[in-house]
């Protein structure tokens, strides 16, 4: 099972910081897409997107043209995990 996430990002901004609390689930995957905040729906293509966790192995990747991105991730989802974008 995997989450899913949309993100409006604002496209002025540099980068975006955003704690997430995704809660625990069996599966180690998140699927999240990147939203323009000051186009409606244009999706973000080549944003990078990080997940953290203290003391955990960051997951990267980048969107792609639907701005669309799918992070496999060695921990457990939870309220102490960052997305940054």
């Amino acid at each position: 099972m995997r989450n899913s996430l949309t993100v409006k990002f604002l496209a002025s901004a540099a980068a975006l910081l955003t704690l997430i609390s995704l809660g625990a689930h069996a599966a180690n995957g998140i699927d999240v897409q990147i939203l323009s905040a000051t186009i409606k729906d244009k999706q973000i293509e080549n944003a990078t997107v990080i997940l953290q966790k203290n003391g955990e192995q960051s997951s990267t990747a980048a969107t792609n043209p639907q701005g669309k991105v799918s992070l496999n991730t060695t921990f457990a989802d939870d309220s102490s995990v960052l997305l940054i974008v």
